[in-house]
Parts: structure tokens; C-alpha cells; sequence
């Protein structure tokens, strides 16, 4: 009987899941880029209407975090689709999420 493939840093067989989507990170990289740069253009449209309400940092936050969360959340997408290493789509994730966390921060205050 024949072994399965192993993961070098965890000397595990990967799940069938975890191949099904490597094998497949091309496609499911550009759906989840083209979903989200439509979720930029929809929230550069979409603002809400808090921002008419404040100034400065404030209003900048809630203006651009959103549709800069969605578009970077875009650049994930490509990064994923073009193979890139872990710890560049990690960045460009947490940039992502830094950016949520702003516009959470904006909506709040």
C-alpha cells in the first residue's frame, strides 16, 4: 500500500480538504479577488452616512477603511491565485483586518 503525501512541518498527510484547495488555488483565488474588488467598488458607492457626521481621522476611517479592508482583501485573492509565499498574503491580511479594525473604530466613537 502506498503512503499519502506528507507535509514536511507537520509529517502529516494532508486532509482532503487542505489538497482539494491547493489544488485548486488558482480559481478559488481569482473568485475570492473578483467578489471582493466588487465589494471595494460597492462600499467606494456605500458610505455611511456617519461619515457626514464627523471630521478628520474620524471621517477618513470610515470613508476609506471599508473599500481598503475589501481591497486588499482583493490582493489576498491574487496573491493566493499567483502562489505567493504565506507570510506576504499573512501581510496584506493583517493590513486587511488593521483596516476593518479602523473603520470598527470610526463606526464606534
Amino acid at each position: 500500500m502506498k503512503n499519502p503525501p506528507t507535509d514536511i512541518n507537520t509529517d502529516q498527510a494532508p486532509s482532503t480538504l487542505t489538497a482539494w484547495t491547493h489544488r485548486h488555488r488558482r480559481p478559488l483565488g481569482l473568485t475570492f479577488a473578483a467578489a471582493a474588488a466588487g465589494m471595494t467598488g460597492l462600499w467606494l458607492v456605500m458610505v455611511p452616512a456617519k461619515a457626514e457626521q464627523t471630521s478628520g481621522l474620524q471621517e477618513f476611517a470610515i470613508r476609506w477603511g471599508h473599500p481598503a479592508c475589501w481591497a486588499l482583501l482583493a490582493a489576498v485573492g491574487l496573491l493566493v491565485a499567483a502562489g505567493a509565499p504565506k507570510r506576504v498574503r499573512d501581510g496584506a491580511a493583517i493590513a486587511a483586518a488593521i483596516c476593518y479594525a479602523a473603520f470598527i473604530a470610526g463606526m464606534v466613537l
